[in-house]
């Protein structure tokens, strides 16, 4: 049987329905091959959430089946071996910024053709999943932010351009701090010089765009402004709300609430859905509007999770709905429970994610 099955259920002896990659897209194992102990731990580094496996046991693995992330993942491993690689040409060659940034804007079209055909069939549904390998946070945090803001663009009804100007906005917005120099973006100790050059990186970015490309505002204005806040407590200029342009507002909630539900360099302790969604409903920082836009479709709770229910009991998440992420099909003492449409099951909430 043909399975597939979270990273951290896999077992040594495995036999793979799919060809992996590394990071530089060399072959890591074909289809046919058995897991070793090193594949697995080089498989989670790797930011893969599961893999097709050959289950030839009697019952599935997963409890419940799961649902596969928005880009697979050779394509994710592709986009971030591609963005490595022109990083690396850039420093070497400056004048590289506008092939960097035409590669980029190719991933974002596949990222954005993806996310309007998922919307389109009413299924845009944005779940955590990645471990990520430590040197590589920045390029799946910058996927991950294109992702979202694409998301955020589409639930407010713009044009395909503009949904791919600001998810471009939304790859490029932390590239600057890959050209800084060195490995200081993947410091987490750093003195307070460093942590003032690093709060230049929006600014850096944004004027080698200006100077060596030619994109949209959205798109720019969404590197160097993604850093402002609604509330004027941001950098580099601290601008409020109505000086904000409204694609940099979407790039930084999506920047952050990656941030937040993710392990960085800055993050060893990363939010759950719920946490973020309520850290964000009281803050100031962030455009209200994009909160809404972005809890329409980026899933709370994660299919297959655990959740304790108001009532005392233990369920598990069966599938998400569009629009009302706090109340998901469950899975409970053998019984489906849907918390969108019963009736019965209004006063019954979610308490919290069991890790």
């Amino acid at each position: 049987m043909r399975e597939y099955v979270r990273t951290k259920n896999l077992h040594e002896g495995d036999v793979t329905r799919e060809t992996l990659y590394d990071d530089k897209m060399r072959v890591l194992l074909r289809s046919g091959n058995k897991l070793t102990k090193r594949a697995i731990d080089m498989i989670s580094k790797l930011g893969y959430k599961g893999i097709y496996i050959d289950n030839q046991e009697n019952c599935r693995r997963e409890d419940i089946p799961l649902s596969e992330p928005f880009l697979d993942n050779k394509t994710m491993l592709r986009m971030v071996a591609e963005a490595k690689e022109m990083r690396a040409r850039v420093l070497t060659d400056g004048s590289q910024i506008a092939e960097f940034v035409r590669v980029l804007t190719e991933n974002v079209e596949d990222i954005v053709a993806v996310m309007r055909e998922r919307a389109d069939r009413n299924d845009m549904l944005y779940e955590m999943y990645d471990l990520r390998i430590a040197s590589n946070w920045i390029y799946y945090h910058s996927i991950a932010t294109s992702i979202l803001s694409a998301g955020i663009a589409i639930v407010f009804g713009f044009t395909d351009e503009k949904v791919k100007s600001i998810a471009l906005g939304g790859m490029l917005h932390d590239m600057g701090k890959a050209f800084l120099g060195g490995d200081l973006y993947q410091k987490s100790d750093i003195t307070e010089a460093e942590r003032e050059k690093l709060r230049n990186h929006s600014e850096l970015m944004f004027r080698l765009l200006q100077r060596m490309t030619t994109l949209p505002v959205d798109t720019t204005y969404a590197v160097w402004q993604h850093h402002e806040k609604c509330d004027g407590s941001g950098y580099p200029i601290g601008l409020t709300k109505d000086k904000i342009y409204l694609s940099a507002q979407i790039v930084a909630l999506a920047s952050a609430y990656d941030n937040m539900t993710n392990i960085s360099p800055y993050n060893d302790h990363p939010m759950t859905g719920a946490e973020a969604f309520e850290y964000l409903a009281g803050s100031e920082s962030y455009s209200v509007e994009c909160v809404k836009a972005l809890r329409t479709f980026a899933c709370i709770y994660s299919v297959g999770t655990k959740v304790l229910l108001s009532d005392g009991r233990v369920a598990v998440v069966l599938k998400n709905v569009p629009g009302i992420p706090e109340r998901p099909y469950l899975l409970c003492e053998g019984k489906v429970l849907d918390m969108a449409n019963d009736q019965s099951l209004m006063s019954l909430v979610i308490r919290q994610e069991i890790l």
